[in-house]
């Protein structure tokens, strides 16, 4: 999931993964705005049957497809990219998902944007469209940490959409700036502990 904003408001975005979770909420935080001109959404349907691994087909979607249409914006003006990774991404580690997300952020700092933000948000809190058995049950462990420590390991999807939007509408001086759970917390303006 990305997002980027072009020069200052009003100003152009384009949310790719617009059909996902945290997509359908950045719309909504993007559409309640009155600073931008133009939105632009990108989305992709699952596709039925893939000719490849589910290896290479997570990385193609959650890497390839990232990197790439990040090199296409920035040919088209992008000067401000937005990247939603996850908590303990890191390019280094062993399991594929985080692997997967540091790669990805690795490349799109190589891409030489005025500035990338790039959001790490812990486990994502929403009413999910599409049935997901193994994070269902992960939610039911996790509830009572999660319930006494918001902040430690999960954020609501719309918490993270309205900290993207003002993240874009803010002005930073930093190239590259990584946000943590914690901090999507607190720019979403909600209580952290």
């Amino acid at each position: 999931m990305a997002m980027e904003a072009t020069d200052k408001p009003p100003c152009s975005v384009f949310i790719l993964g617009a059909s996902g979770e945290v997509g359908q909420e950045l719309l909504k935080a993007v559409s309640a705005e009155d600073k931008f001109s133009e939105i632009v959404l990108i989305g992709r349907r699952k596709i039925e049957e893939e000719p490849f691994t589910k290896y290479d087909g997570f990385f193609k979607v959650d890497h390839d497809y990232v990197v790439n249409s990040a090199k296409v914006a920035k040919q088209h003006g992008c000067k401000h990219f937005i990247f939603v990774s996850s908590s303990g991404a890191n390019h280094k580690s062993k399991i594929l998902y985080h692997k997967t997300k540091g790669l990805a952020e690795e490349d799109l700092k190589e891409i030489g944007f005025d500035r990338l933000s790039v959001f790490r948000p812990g486990f994502l809190l929403c009413n999910r469209r599409e049935s997901r058995p193994l994070e269902r049950a992960a939610l039911t462990v996790m509830k009572p940490i999660t319930s006494l420590f918001p902040t430690l390991m999960s954020v609501p999807t719309s918490y993270l959409a309205k900290a993207m939007v003002k993240t874009v509408l803010t002005p930073n001086p930093v190239k590259v700036e990584i946000i943590e759970n914690k901090a999507v917390h607190t720019l979403a303006n909600h209580d952290v502990e």
